[in-house]
């Protein structure tokens, strides 16, 4: 472990341990290659991890002028006192590195997944006769998982069909050092095949795990079969009391089996997950389809205190996800793309962005789910409204960040349009800007508005838009709309004052809210806000014209 100190000025090594101390770190003291690096605050505590190619160019791209750092992560930087840094060998490793040491440290500033410890998983333990069992959690054993299952009750009903089925040994004996014994209760009762005492091979036995696994995975159709071929052949030998044993474990297959549902072909093994990014709270839902069978949907309610955008959300979900031992299906379905990450090269994971059919509902259905978690569990007033104005705009994502437009001159002289921003229903007065009207002489504001636009389009380096408000009535929409990048389309309305009417792209007749509404006022506190910022900044300027 390395450590960097943001506050003294010395340079000491001893042993492998580097500190390096300055009031900016020495970032030619850093190494160059892949590892996970740690920022800590002056109380010791770890408040961001991370992970890089190169740990120096990384750890050096906070600091350098050109970056362009939101103020969340502004402010993450201003409490930084202690850099430590891990090297690795390749990027596999330190991106398991980093999933397992977020997971165990919290750090504030990373996106966590803290409800998984609530979930139940199956484990097909990493020994000679493989025990299957249910462990609470993600843990560090050694094995093959599978889930999460919505509770860990759920798990145990399965784990028990399975035993019931293909008598499986429950017992935690090493079986590479057992010396002779007698066999258990549970072999004389027929849930145990007596790996104890040799009376089962090690390669019939595995073909009873790979069964274990072909069905946790859905494919329940070749042990059906089987057991219908050892209930006929019991008969056949008058053997009938094996033969109500595997008829027993018959109809627990059935039993399991009909609490899924067939949806989609049989060869398809997916996880569907979609997300609503409500600002600093997210809800991430995820569904997984084995073999066709549509099985349990998880929410996972997530702090986003760097305010990032859906797809970093997304990447650093699927980090922790499927870094942690838990088997990748065979494609993703995604409602943007994403960097691949190696965790997902490595079980050759296919990632799908559907544009149309069946995929592309199912992921509309995994965001409704989500926003209707979101909505219950969010007590916040001003999430509400938002939550509300999305509904009643049809707004595709939750309207994080909204830029309301307006436009003052006298004439035309001295003409400029103002941009004021609401991040998560609250102003956000550092991201206010202002637009010199160019080239227009005479009073245009439809052309102004148009040319602002325009201009804000151009600026990558700001956060998208979620919402557009345009002061003002349809012609406003009319003019702005078709010149707007196309994602943004679908994001614009143009509010007129005279009604207090809205107006959106493609409709006729206008939207009217009751004016004591908590939407309708909310919006109408936005649009004025951005009236009194152009007015302010246009008077500073006549102002100065005199002087």
């Amino acid at each position: 472990m390395y450590f960097l100190s943001c506050q003294e000025l010395t340079f000491a090594c001893h042993n492998k341990l580097c500190y390096i101390y300055s009031m900016k770190p020495n970032f030619a003291k850093i190494s160059q290659k892949p590892g996970i690096y740690f920022f800590l605050n002056k109380n010791k505590e770890i408040i961001y991890i991370g992970k890089a190619k190169n740990l120096q160019n990384r750890i050096k791209s906070y600091w350098t002028k050109s970056a362009e750092l939101s103020p969340a992560k502004q402010q993450m930087i201003s409490e930084v006192y202690k850099i430590n840094y891990t090297i690795v060998d390749n990027e596999v490793e330190s991106l398991l590195l980093e999933a397992e040491q977020i997971r165990k440290q919290q750090p504030k500033y990373n996106i966590s997944l803290k409800d998984d410890k609530n979930w139940g998983y199956i484990l097909i333990h990493d020994e000679p006769f493989p025990r299957v069992s249910v462990v609470h959690g993600l843990q560090q054993r050694r094995g093959q998982y599978f889930g999460p299952y919505t509770s860990t009750q759920s798990a145990r009903v399965i784990v028990k069909m399975l035993h019931r089925i293909l008598a499986l040994r429950t017992c935690r004996r090493n079986l590479s050092k057992l010396p002779k014994g007698k066999v258990c209760l549970e072999y004389h009762m027929g849930r145990c095949q007596g790996p104890c005492e040799k009376l089962v091979s090690l390669s019939d036995y595995e073909k009873n795990i790979k069964q274990v696994k072909n069905l946790l995975n859905g494919h329940t159709k070749n042990l059906a079969k089987i057991l219908r071929q050892q209930i006929n052949k019991a008969s056949q030998t008058k053997n009938y009391e094996l033969a109500k044993l595997k008829r027993d474990q018959l109809l627990a297959l059935q039993r399991l089996q009909d609490k899924q549902k067939i949806i989609r072909s049989k060869n398809i093994n997916q996880d569907i997950i979609n997300l609503v990014n409500a600002g600093q709270t997210v809800i991430i839902t995820l569904m997984q389809v084995r073999s066709g069978i549509l099985g349990d949907k998880f929410n996972f309610k997530i702090n986003n205190k760097l305010n990032l955008d859906n797809k970093n959300i997304l990447e650093n979900f699927i980090n922790q996800f499927y870094a942690s031992g838990l088997q990748a299906p065979k494609e993703i379905i995604l409602p943007t793309k994403i960097r691949q990450q190696n965790i997902l090269i490595k079980n050759k994971t296919k990632i799908i962005i559907p544009q149309r059919g069946q995929n592309k509902q199912l992921l509309e259905l995994i965001k409704h789910n989500a926003a209707d978690y979101l909505e219950k569990n969010i007590s916040n007033k001003q999430n509400q409204i938002l939550l509300n104005l999305q509904k009643l705009l049809k707004l595709e994502n939750y309207p994080n960040r909204i830029e309301v437009y307006d436009i003052s001159n006298i004439q035309g002289q001295y003409a400029v349009g103002s941009m004021i921003v609401f991040t998560n229903g609250k102003i956000d007065s550092d991201q206010y800007r202002i637009f010199k009207i160019k080239g227009i002489k005479q009073a245009n504001d439809t052309a102004m508005l148009k040319q602002v636009l325009q201009r804000r389009a151009k600026h990558d380096e700001w956060l998208a838009p979620d919402l557009i408000i345009l002061d003002g009535g349809k012609p406003q929409l009319n003019i702005v709309y078709p010149a707007l990048p196309k994602d943004w389309q679908t994001r614009v309305i143009a509010l007129a004052k005279k009604q207090e009417e809205i107006f959106l792209p493609g409709s006729k007749k206008s939207l009217k809210i009751p004016k004591n509404n908590p939407i309708s006022l909310f919006i109408q506190h936005m649009r004025n806000q951005a009236h009194r910022f152009a007015i302010n900044h246009y008077r500073r300027q006549h102002r100065k014209s005199y002087k």
